[in-house]
């Protein structure tokens, strides 16, 4: 089952690079997707190179902070509490100054 899940994400992830750039929010959930399959594959390099680029393309994307939970939650499981503390701090971040004002429970009243 495991080699089974590996050749799927390993195909997915060809597709998901073999598509290239592209616009908007498509480009940030490509992102984001990238990201996931990179875990899957326990590519931790891939991890942190797609979510620098997420970063990057769609700072106030949704798809980032998802990213980063994702990341954040792998570390966790991992044990390495160093990098998962680094994600979390840079999930709240964004989420912060990036992700609550455009929600209505994070704006400002008056």
């Amino acid at each position: 089952m495991l080699l089974k899940k590996l050749t799927v994400t390993k195909e997915v992830r060809e597709i998901l690079t073999s598509m290239g750039a592209q616009t908007g929010d498509a480009e940030a959930e490509r992102l984001y997707l990238l990201s996931e399959t990179a875990q899957y594959s326990n590519d931790e390099e891939a991890v942190q190179r797609t979510l620098n680029d997420l970063r990057q393309f769609g700072p106030t994307s949704p798809w980032l902070e998802k990213a980063l939970l994702s990341a954040g939650n792998m570390y966790l499981l991992k044990r390495d509490f160093d990098h998962a503390s680094i994600i979390s701090a840079s999930s709240s971040s964004v989420f912060r100054t990036e992700i609550a004002p455009r929600t209505p429970i994070g704006r400002p009243h008056g």
